[in-house]
């Protein structure tokens, strides 16, 4: 019996990371509450699931909010991009929807329009991890990213296939958005992770390559 409850014992250690990760998913929530504030929540969350959850680093609240606090100036102006990109792909969705005849102009855009929302989000989801994990120059933030979101494709597909069908399952079932980003969040990142761990060695240092 005390094997069971032992912190060694497998079933024990997943329900342990199962609350950090409900736990975390509901602080962030409450983070994101301003929407102003939805990049430096994730750079956070982020942080803290690489540390914390994948890595074996304590203090996961106090990471959290540490993150949160040296991001929050520069991550309010990358949220208020964030909407603007969202605005964008849901006009061209809508504009596609609205399409009644198929020209050749309009064939043109269908098949940028994918395109442009893989490298939207992928750049964003690179800017929100570096945002996270390393103290790095804004110009050098978004020209990382736009490196790391074309020169890592397959990472930068899968992390947005993950990103598009959390968002659906959420849209579906609602109460999903009280666990799922954390999970989601954590997926990304053993991927991101890889990539950070060759281009990146010392994540507490500033990153300028």
């Amino acid at each position: 019996m005390d094997k069971i409850f032992s912190s060694d014992f497998f079933l024990f250690r997943w329900l342990e990371t199962l609350c950090d990760l409900l736990l975390l998913n509901l602080v962030w929530l409450l983070c994101c509450i301003p929407v102003v504030t939805i990049v430096p929540s994730c750079a956070a969350m982020y942080d803290c699931v690489a540390c914390c959850i994948l890595g074996d680093e304590g203090a996961m609240y106090r990471r959290f909010f540490a993150t949160f606090r040296r991001e929050w100036k520069r991550g309010i102006l990358l949220s208020l991009l964030l909407l603007a990109v969202a605005a964008l792909m849901v006009l061209g969705f809508l504009f596609i929807g609205a399409l009644d005849t198929i020209n050749s102009a309009a064939y043109l855009f269908m098949s940028l329009y994918p395109v442009a929302v893989v490298l939207s989000l992928g750049m964003l989801s690179w800017i929100v991890a570096m945002s996270g994990r390393y103290t790095i120059r804004a110009n050098r933030l978004f020209r990382n990213a736009m490196l790391l979101s074309i020169g890592k494709l397959p990472t930068t597909v899968a992390v947005v296939v993950l990103l598009l069908a959390g968002g659906l399952a959420i849209y579906v079932v609602s109460p999903l958005l009280l666990i799922l980003p954390a999970i989601l969040c954590t997926a990304q990142c053993a991927l991101m992770e890889r990539v950070f761990r060759r281009v990146f060695p010392q994540p507490e240092a500033e990153a300028e390559e």
